[in-house]
């Protein structure tokens, strides 16, 4: 475990003047990589404030009489090329701004539980520690997204050096989640990122609608777009979507192959691996390590994705959880995992399975 003198934090000039080189810069030229490697150190710093909000908000959760683990709660890095992404999308972002870089996700069964648990750890954090906070389940997004994120300011005296650190915390009910993997898997078999906007209007329409079908399920507001139209109205343009894109079929025709891993029941961090293959099978490879060799899982993961970094079809991922089967739950877009949304939108079309 690193202490405080461990760490070597770049200053904001020079993340700042990283983050603009990654915006102008060719991807092959040496100024690119090694701006591209400044930063990957530079995120995986987030590890740190990580933990210490997982462990916070797990013994609240314990408190709450949640001891029956009825949630799912995991963590997770930003991957690079999604840090990327998002500094070429924004070109006058600060990036040491970014308030998603380090993300923790909570899921649970029921919208009166998300907002309990919301409630629950703001009441806990100091009034300073509360940065931002944004309801989308009352006010989903225009893509459909449905969830609260909390963004915390990261203070505790053990880590000084990491003092102002965003944290985001998601809160979503298990329907919200399985709606989001959905968008993500698709993504992944299409190359496209719809929950940024890429992709062809009418797949990342069909999610919208489909946001609508949740909503509903869940007595939720729809996302604004929708709100005049009937059921009956949503159904039959997803219909006639799926049977123009086939985007069922897609997202149920997908088979990972997973090459058998024995998972050691003291490890800590998992690094998942998956090569999307939209055609065939894809593949999604398994790493695990212990709480001692966390620096070597970050180091791993800091190669794997500068090898990756201009091959789309590869999606890495590293985690910190208790056991791998909360690891397949909280990330099953990573497995292409997608049957309870399928079976929620199949009922509601009157499709058979």
């Amino acid at each position: 475990m690193k202490t405080s003198d461990d760490i070597q934090l770049p200053d904001k000039t020079s993340i700042e003047k990283a983050g603009q080189v990654i915006r102008t810069a060719e991807l092959i030229s040496e100024e690119y990589k090694k701006a591209f490697d400044q930063l990957s150190k530079w995120a995986n710093l987030y590890a740190i404030p990580l933990k210490h909000y997982q462990i916070s908000i797990k013994l609240r959760l314990f408190n709450m009489k949640k001891a029956k683990k009825d949630y799912l709660i995991g963590q997770r890095l930003k991957r690079m090329p999604s840090i990327i992404g998002k500094i070429r999308r924004f070109p006058d972002m600060k990036v040491t701004r970014m308030q998603d870089v380090g993300g923790l996700r909570i899921v649970v069964k029921t919208v009166d539980e998300v907002n309990q648990i919301h409630q629950e750890i703001v009441r806990n954090r100091k009034k300073d520690e509360v940065k931002q906070f944004k309801n989308y389940i009352t006010q989903p997004k225009n893509d459909g997204y449905r969830g609260i994120h909390q963004v915390f300011r990261y203070s505790d005296s053990k880590y000084p050096k990491l003092r102002g650190f965003n944290i985001e915390v998601q809160i979503r009910t298990e329907l919200q989640h399985c709606w989001a993997t959905a968008v993500e898997t698709l993504g992944m078999i299409n190359l496209a990122s719809y929950k940024t906007g890429e992709g062809d209007e009418k797949s990342r329409r069909f999610f919208l609608l489909a946001s609508g079908v949740i909503a509903l399920k869940e007595n939720c507001p729809v996302p604004e777009v929708l709100k005049d139209m009937t059921e009956d109205a949503i159904r039959k343009e997803m219909i006639a979507i799926d049977n123009e894109l086939q985007i069922i079929s897609k997202l149920g025709g997908v088979v990972v192959a997973t090459p058998k891993k024995k998972i050691d029941k003291n490890d800590f961090y998992y690094l998942l691996d998956l090569k999307v293959d939209p055609k065939g099978k894809s593949q999604i490879k398994i790493l695990s390590f212990s709480q001692e060799e966390s620096t070597s899982a970050e180091k791993y993961y800091r190669q794997r994705e500068s090898e990756t970094q201009d091959d789309h079809s590869v999606s890495i991922l590293l985690i910190r959880a208790d056991n791998f089967k909360d690891i397949r739950k909280a990330y099953p877009n990573y497995f292409l995992d997608v049957k309870r949304f399928l079976l929620t939108i199949r009922e509601f079309l009157g499709k058979s399975q």
